[in-house]
């Protein structure tokens, strides 16, 4: 009743509850939410915590950029990201897109992982065995002895 409610139809809200029995949880975008105190509340009575979800309205991207210690340019490539586009970002002629948000929210929050993601590896070096360090970008991440191993891998 409280996603119905949320004028969520009786199909949908169907879904997101097995989807809760299911995996135990369920992301959902409700049409209406006239307050999130009212709607945890009765989420609650139904021993379900509801908490936001999703891409940030906003995003800091200058913030985001100086937390990594990167310049514009620096900071485009090592993220793939157009330099010009983060520069029109910063100076507010245009702002990142949804998808972006939520790009530039997980590397603020993760950077390394991030990295290894474009880099095309994982968190542990085993499951990298036999991967094809070529592709169709031109980018590539760089180490030093004192970081590891001397190798130049493409990201």
């Amino acid at each position: 009743m409280a996603l119905a409610k949320r004028h969520l139809s009786l199909r949908q809200a169907h879904a997101v509850v097995n989807d809760l029995f299911d995996r135990g949880e369920a992301v959902v975008a409700l049409p209406m939410v006239e307050d999130l105190a009212a709607l945890t509340a009765d989420l609650a009575a139904c021993g379900v915590v509801a908490t936001p979800y999703g891409a940030p309205a906003s995003v800091d991207v200058r913030a985001v950029r100086e937390a990594t210690g990167l310049s514009q340019d620096a900071f485009a490539i090592e993220f793939g990201l157009d330099p010009a586009t983060v520069r029109n970002w910063e100076q507010g002629r245009s702002t990142p897109d949804t998808a972006a948000r939520s790009f530039l929210v997980t590397i603020a929050k993760n950077p390394a992982a991030v990295r290894a993601a474009l880099a095309g590896r994982s968190e542990t070096p085993d499951a990298d065995a036999g991967r094809d360090a070529t592709g169709p970008d031109d980018r590539f991440r760089l180490r030093s002895p004192r970081n590891g191993s001397f190798t130049a891998s493409h990201a």
